[in-house]
């Protein structure tokens, strides 16, 4: 698919949404300056408050505001200037609380013997971005190995983080094997942090403890410095992520963004982790929406390349998600949406029947939450899955009636 081609899918955006995207660039044309300019003049007050809720909701509010301050502070009312101004100092100051935790955290498992590093949130921001306040975050992601997965748990859970879940879920084999994180939230300023121990599920995990510990990069935050993953890492993971999300947040194709336009990328070291982890199809949609919305730069080879990965039908079903015109009537339905979304991202026939046998017959976390089983008795879950469905779903009727 040609990049020219690609172009025309940002033709088929909201006004809304191209708002906000154009707020988003990073080196707007005067086309998009434009264009900001004259929608924001044929908003009314109401439309314009749904617009600074959508920036928050897509998690752009910074980067909106700072296009507003820049290119049409003129057409905004003193009363808008200031709300907001302070729209952005809340978000700022979440941010900087939130780093201050991290920080406090990082300290705590590396005191414990822990070896942990950090991605997205405060150090994407930080690589990305080179400002924590452009960026705003709502929770923590700490990796960690699984086999100090309890340890790092019962570190955090007796230092001011209360976990979701018990801690005993995490010296369960069936549970590390199913789940790739844990949450607990602190007691004091009621931040989430999330334990990872993978990135994505087993058979494509892009992360291994055996990875050499010289690929890692450090970051320094408040003069302490925090380790993350390599670029090259960190890009393919943003990309898996975003399409696992179906890209419903602006905010996810803007990482991508401000990375490959902050960073020396080695690409055939991306390449090649995108195809040891079976996600050609999501890293090079990743970088078409990065092309398409956000005309982000990318070498000849990089595009060619692009140009011979049939996405074309995922771009489509993306940017319907994109735009809010996929509104579904119930759990079902969006169940059903997002299992054949995400059903088209695999690279192989052979990994998309894993996938599919996965969802219907695998093992979940909920499966282990609703009956945790010893390691020993792992195998019951295939027969008591129906059940546990059933009751699951009987448990959500009560509570909705």
């Amino acid at each position: 698919m040609s990049l020219i081609r690609l172009m025309s899918y940002s033709l088929r955006m909201t006004p809304d949404i191209q708002l906000l995207i154009n707020c988003c660039k990073m080196k707007p044309a005067a086309s998009d300056i434009e264009y900001i300019r004259v929608h924001l003049t044929q908003l009314e007050n109401k439309q314009f408050s749904k617009i600074v809720t959508l920036a928050h909701n897509h998690g752009i509010f910074p980067l909106f505001y700072l296009a507003l301050q820049t290119h049409a502070s003129d057409l905004l009312t003193s009363e808008s200037l200031t709300e907001l101004k302070q729209q952005n100092m809340i978000v700022v100051m979440n941010d900087m609380r939130m780093t201050t935790e991290l920080i406090r955290i990082m300290r705590l498992l590396e005191e414990n013997g822990i070896d942990a590093l950090v991605f997205k949130g405060p150090t994407l921001t930080q690589l990305a971005y080179e400002d924590i306040g452009l960026r705003q975050f709502g929770d923590l992601d700490v990796l960690i190995d699984e086999r100090d997965a309890y340890t790092a748990g019962k570190v955090m859970s007796e230092n001011g983080h209360k976990p979701e879940i018990p801690i005993k879920y995490l010296q369960n084999h069936t549970y590390l094997k199913v789940a790739k994180d844990f949450s607990l939230v602190s007691e004091l300023g009621s931040v989430l942090t999330e334990l990872h121990w993978r990135l994505f599920e087993k058979k494509f995990n892009i992360y291994t403890p055996e990875r050499s510990k010289d690929e890692f990069q450090n970051v320094k935050i408040n003069d302490f410095s925090i380790k993350t993953l390599p670029t090259e890492l960190l890009l393919v993971y943003l990309c898996l992520h975003g399409s696992k999300h179906a890209w419903e947040r602006i905010i996810w194709i803007c990482d991508i963004d401000r990375l490959l336009r902050s960073s020396i990328i080695d690409w055939e070291k991306a390449i090649a982790i995108a195809e040891e982890s079976h996600s050609k199809r999501s890293f090079y949609l990743g970088l078409n929406l990065c092309c398409s919305l956000l005309r982000t730069p990318l070498p000849d080879a990089i595009n060619r390349r692009m140009g011979k990965c049939d996405i074309t039908e995922l771009i489509a079903l993306t940017l319907t998600k994109l735009n809010g015109k996929e509104a579904t009537r119930n759990e079902f339905q969006n169940n059903k949406k997002t299992f054949f979304y995400q059903s088209k991202l695999y690279d192989s026939k052979i990994d998309k029947i894993y996938f599919c046998l996965n969802t219907f017959f695998g093992v979940s976390t909920s499966d282990c939450q609703t009956l945790l089983l010893p390691g020993k008795l792992s195998f019951l879950y295939v027969f008591l899955r129906p059940l546990l469905l059933l009751y699951r779903y009987m448990k959500r009727v009560v509570i909705q009636t």
